[in-house]
Order: structure tokens, then C-alpha cells, then sequence
């Protein structure tokens, strides 16, 4: 006699794990890998779409691996969350935002993972030296930074707002961080003048930041003497007054003014004629006339006048 052994096996729903995840910009593109570049400021928003999946998987939002509340959506069996942030920082940079959906523990979560690219605009821009004089027709090097631009700042060199050119970039190791030196030799030309040295993100041209020096240019006295613009030397006779005018250019302006007749040194006596309004560059112009005691028809001494001027030169820092 055959006996004969049924039995049954009870079998679970069928789970079938998402086939598709898509993530999305705010404009609606596919975003794969990098968000961005955005503008610092600018808002983020994030979509994930996820297709297919039995049961209906759970989609959720990490960011830098910590877990967001999003705002979950489902459209013609598909799951969608979506995150959304207002004003995005510079401490913002490569944040990464994952999006995860599972439906089940058997096999691992379908996800993706994208990192956050922004557009930094400078923080400063500012020279590294500083110095308070230079010394006419001396070599020096001036060295200009920008720090916290993403991409590195533009540095770009001016001279009373005109473009100078000759900057040198320098390799500063920090992809934040820009370097450009100029090498010059200041003139007395130059004292005054003032030399800027701009930073600008070439992604961000409209926000400039800017480092300035006024040139205080140490020089010995520049002297142009000559008889006064009222005279003529062809027509002074002897007994006449005469006068000179000297212009005296220096830089610092303290000095000592010598007058000389013919050489060796003779002391003259002289008045000073000009006044403080009357400036060339940081020098006064000096009037002065010839006052020896002489009487009518007496005659006067033939020579040359000279004018010595010195000025302290100062050791710039």
C-alpha cells in the first residue's frame, strides 16, 4: 500500500529592487557627478526621480551623510524627492548630496552621489609690502596676493588707473590663492603716483576688490637756475638790479639752500622773493635778487651765481 505525502510552500511577495535613479538641477538637467559651479548665494534645488520597484522603494536625501527631510512626491509610480536650499555659502564647497532608494534589505540600496561646486569670489586682495619710501633709481619688487577665489583671481597691475604692465605670476600652491610681483625702479617722476593692484574673479567680473600704494620716491634736489624771466642778458649794464629765479624740485623738501658767487665759495647776501604757494613738486621756486650795498654808477662784480641744495636722505623701511 502506497501512502501518499502532499505539501505545500508558502512563498512571499515578490520584491523587485528600483531600476532607475535620476537626479536633476533646477533647470532640469541630469546631474551626474558635480553641482554647478553655482554662484555663492544662489539656491540649490535637488531632484531624485526613481523608476520602477515593487513594493514602491523609500527615496531619501543625505547630505555629507547625514539624513535631510525632503519633499516626497509620486507621479505615475515614480517616487520623487526633492531638496531645496536658500543661499548657498562658501563653507558649502564639495558638499556632497546623496540620494537613496530601497525597498527591501536582500540587496543593496540604489543610490547616487553628487558633489557641490560653487564660484568664490575673492575675500582680500592687498599688497604684502608696504614700504613708506623709495629710493630713486633702486630695484624693487612688489608682491600682490588675492585669497579665497574659486577660480583664482585675476591680478592685474595699474598706475594712476592705467594699465601697467610687466606683472609677474607666482605659483602659490593654494587653489584659493593668487600671487603677481612687478619689478620697478621709481624715478622722481614717480613720487606722488599712486600704483593699484586689482583682483577680480574672471567668472565674477563685477566684483572687484583692490590694494593700493601712494609712491613717496626719495630723490637729491633737481636745481634750473636762470635770470629772471623779466630780463635780458644782452641788455643788463652795469649798476643794474638783477634777479634769478631758481626752481628747485626734491624730495624729502627739508633742505639747505647755498648760494655761491663764481668759486671758490663767496658769501653773497640774497633775498628770498618767493613765497609757499609758489611749489614745484615738493620744492618751493625761488625768486632772488642780488642785494650788495653798491652806489649809483658804481661797478659791480662779473660772475656766475650758483645754487646748492641739499636734502637728508632718509633710509626707507
Amino acid at each position: 500500500m502506497t501512502q501518499e505525502v502532499s505539501g505545500s510552500q508558502n512563498i512571499g511577495p515578490l520584491r523587485m529592487p528600483p531600476n532607475q535613479l535620476i537626479v536633476y538641477d533646477i533647470s532640469g538637467r541630469e546631474v551626474t557627478s558635480i553641482v554647478g559651479p553655482l554662484t555663492e548665494g544662489s539656491d540649490l534645488v535637488l531632484t531624485c526621480e526613481v523608476r520602477g520597484g515593487k513594493p514602491l522603494p523609500t527615496v531619501s536625501w543625505f547630505v555629507n551623510e547625514k539624513l535631510v527631510d525632503g519633499r516626497i512626491e509620486m507621479n505615475d509610480k515614480v517616487m520623487i524627492n526633492r531638496i531645496e536650499f536658500s543661499g548657498v555659502r562658501r563653507t558649502d564647497l564639495n558638499s556632497t548630496f546623496k540620494c537613496q532608494a530601497s525597498n527591501t534589505n536582500l540587496v543593496l540600496p540604489t543610490q547616487k552621489t553628487v558633489r557641490l561646486e560653487l564660484i568664490l569670489r575673492p575675500l582680500a586682495v592687498k599688497l604684502r609690502w608696504k614700504p613708506t619710501a623709495l629710493i630713486a633709481g633702486e630695484e624693487y619688487v612688489i608682491s600682490c596676493e588675492s585669497v579665497g577665489s574659486r577660480p583664482k583671481a585675476e591680478l592685474t597691475w595699474w598706475m594712476d588707473d592705467k594699465l601697467y604692465e610687466g606683472g609677474k605670476i607666482e605659483d602659490s600652491g593654494n587653489e584659493t590663492v593668487s600671487v603677481s610681483s612687478i619689478k620697478f625702479f621709481p624715478t622722481p617722476e614717480d613720487d606722488g603716483h599712486v600704483l593699484k593692484c586689482k583682483g577680480v574673479n574672471p567668472e565674477l567680473m563685477d566684483f572687484v576688490l583692490n590694494d593700493t600704494l601712494q609712491f613717496n620716491v626719495i630723490y637729491p634736489p633737481i636745481v634750473d637756475l636762470k635770470l629772471g624771466n623779466n630780463l635780458n642778458a644782452v641788455q643788463i649794464k652795469e649798476g643794474y638790479d638783477v634777479y634769478f629765479e631758481c626752481k628747485i624740485k626734491s624730495n624729502p623738501r627739508e633742505q639747505k639752500i647755498t648760494w655761491l658767487k663764481n668759486q671758490p665759495r663767496k658769501k653773497v647776501e640774497l633775498r628770498l622773493l618767493g613765497d609757499e604757494n609758489n611749489v614745484q613738486g615738493k620744492g618751493p621756486q625761488a625768486r632772488v635778487k642780488d642785494h650788495e650795498p653798491k652806489k649809483k654808477g658804481e661797478r659791480k662784480e662779473k660772475g656766475e651765481r650758483t645754487i646748492e641744495r641739499r636734502n637728508p636722505r632718509k633710509t626707507p623701511d
